[in-house]
């Protein structure tokens, strides 16, 4: 149905995205941080349908990270939503520059997060 990258610093919410997107019929793959997504990226982009990335990571945060996505003519097309404890988006989605589909609130809802996710891959 698509292989989605999560990109989440916690190993819980990254668990429970897992076991949420195979429940929903997804192919997800974990990375634990934002260098780790772009190595991921780097050597399977045309592999992965979405990348969802968490915005609040230590090292490099999830808007860092996309920007280096973004600046990376290999991996830049990838589409993005953004994976927040918060509601308080807008900033980030009216930015041209990230490109970004959306987002997914945490904890998650399967329902929302199913519907988030059709939205961005169709």
């Amino acid at each position: 149905m698509g292989k989605i990258l999560v990109t989440d610093d916690d190993k819980i919410g990254r668990k429970m995205a897992q076991m949420m997107l195979t429940k929903l019929g997804y192919e997800p793959e974990m990375a634990e941080s934002g260098e780790q997504c772009i190595e991921l990226l780097k050597a399977n982009a045309a592999s992965y349908d979405l990348l969802l990335l968490d915005v609040e990571m230590p090292g490099m945060n999830g808007i860092e990270t996309l920007k280096k996505i973004r600046s990376e003519s290999d991996i830049a097309d990838i589409k993005v939503m953004l994976l927040s404890g918060t509601d308080d988006m807008d900033e980030y989605l009216s930015d041209g520059e990230l490109k970004l589909l959306g987002y997914v609130q945490k904890p998650f809802v399967p329902a929302n997060m199913k519907q988030a996710i059709d939205k961005a891959l169709s």
